[in-house]
C-alpha cells in the first residue's frame, strides 16, 4: 500500500468509496464546492491510501483563513476521514494524517482542527495528538417561550447575493473581540452560503438594517409537523431588541417553527442576552478540539478565546 496526494480524478474513486463506508452518496457537486472551490486555497489537501488500483483510506481538510490575535493565518478544518472496510485495523487513518499534516506544516497552516464525533473522538487524541477544546452544547429557544416577546410586524428583505450586503454588516459578521475566529470576508461569504448545492441558506435584514442573520429551515426531530431554525451565523450588536427584531422578522417569514437552535461560547458578549431571550443549553453536544502545526499557542487551547457557531461545522 501507498500513500500520495489527490490527483485529478480520484474524485470518482473517492465518491465511491464514501458510498461504501457511510451507505450513502456525496454529490460530485458538493465535493467541488467544498474542496475544489474552497476560497481559502487552490491546494487541495488530500491524502489517499492506494492498494495498488485500489482506494482504501482518505483523509482531507478543508482550509480556513482565521483571524489570530488579529492577524490572518492559515487553518484546516478536518473533514471526512474513511476507510475501506475490509482495510480496517491497519493504522490507516493514523498513516494518513500525519502524511496530512506534515504537508499543512510545510505550508505554514497554523491548526488543524475540528468537531471529532463519538467515534472518530478516542482515535484523534490518542493517536494524532489531537487536544479538546470543549463540549459545544447546542442552544435552542422553543417559540412557545419566545411567543411573548414576537415582534408581528417584523420584516425583513431576503439576501441571494453578498454584492447585496453592506459593508458594515460585514463588519458586524467579524466584530466579535475573540482571540481566534474565522475571517469572514465577502468571498467566504458566497462560497459558505450562496454556492452551497445541497443546502438551502436564508439570509435576512430587517427593514430597519439592524443587524442580520443567517439560518435554514430543517424538520424538526421531535416533531415531523414542525420545522426548526438553524441559526448559522448572526450579528445584533449585543442589543436585546435588535435580537427579538432578528428572531421575528424569521419567525414570521417561515411556517409551524418550533424552535431555533445555534451555537454560541458560555463566555461570548452574547451569552447573558441569549439567555435572557429564552435560548438554553441542551443535547446534541459536540467535540471541539485541535492540534498545533506550529509553535504551540496556549490561547488556542482555551475555550474562552475562540469565536464559535453553527458556520464553523461542516455539519450544519
Amino acid at each position: 500500500m501507498e500513500i500520495r496526494s489527490y490527483q485529478l480524478g480520484d474524485e470518482k474513486a473517492i465518491l465511491a468509496l464514501f458510498h461504501l463506508a457511510f451507505g450513502k452518496k456525496m454529490s460530485e457537486e458538493y465535493w467541488n464546492w467544498r474542496f475544489a472551490n474552497n476560497p481559502f486555497s487552490d491546494e487541495l489537501f488530500i491524502d489517499l491510501m492506494w492498494d495498488g488500483d485500489k482506494l482504501v483510506g482518505h483523509y482531507a481538510v478543508s482550509p480556513v483563513d482565521m483571524m489570530i490575535n488579529g492577524k490572518a493565518e492559515k487553518t484546516a478544518l478536518s473533514m471526512t476521514t474513511m476507510t475501506h472496510p475490509e482495510y480496517g485495523g491497519r493504522g490507516i487513518f493514523s498513516q494518513l494524517a500525519e502524511s496530512l499534516y506534515r504537508k499543512l506544516s510545510v505550508n505554514n497552516y497554523k491548526l488543524v482542527w475540528g468537531f471529532p464525533n463519538n467515534n472518530s473522538h478516542y482515535g484523534f487524541n490518542k493517536n494524532l495528538s489531537w487536544s479538546d477544546i470543549a463540549l459545544q452544547g447546542m442552544m435552542s429557544l422553543n417559540t412557545k417561550n419566545f411567543s411573548r416577546l414576537i415582534n408581528a410586524e417584523a420584516k425583513g428583505r431576503s439576501i441571494n447575493t453578498t454584492e447585496e450586503i453592506e459593508s458594515n454588516l460585514i463588519s458586524q459578521l467579524n466584530s466579535s473581540a475573540k482571540y481566534i475566529k474565522i475571517n469572514k470576508t465577502k468571498e467566504y461569504l458566497q462560497w459558505r452560503y450562496f454556492d452551497n448545492p445541497t443546502a438551502d441558506y436564508k439570509m435576512i435584514i430587517p427593514d430597519d438594517n439592524r443587524g442580520i442573520i443567517i439560518y435554514k429551515v430543517i424538520s424538526s426531530f421531535s416533531d415531523s409537523t414542525k420545522s426548526e431554525i438553524d441559526i448559522m451565523d448572526m450579528a445584533f450588536d449585543n442589543d436585546m431588541s435588535v435580537l427579538i427584531n432578528l428572531l421575528s422578522s424569521v419567525y414570521n417569514s417561515e411556517q409551524n417553527i418550533l424552535q431555533f437552535n445555534l451555537w454560541d461560547s458560555l463566555f461570548s458578549a452574547n451569552q447573558i442576552i441569549l439567555e435572557k431571550a429564552g435560548f438554553r443549553v441542551c443535547p446534541p453536544v459536540t467535540y471541539l478540539g485541535y492540534r498545533a502545526l506550529s509553535s504551540p499557542d496556549q490561547q488556542i487551547a482555551d475555550y474562552r478565546s475562540w469565536d464559535i457557531s453553527l458556520s464553523y461545522s461542516d455539519v450544519f
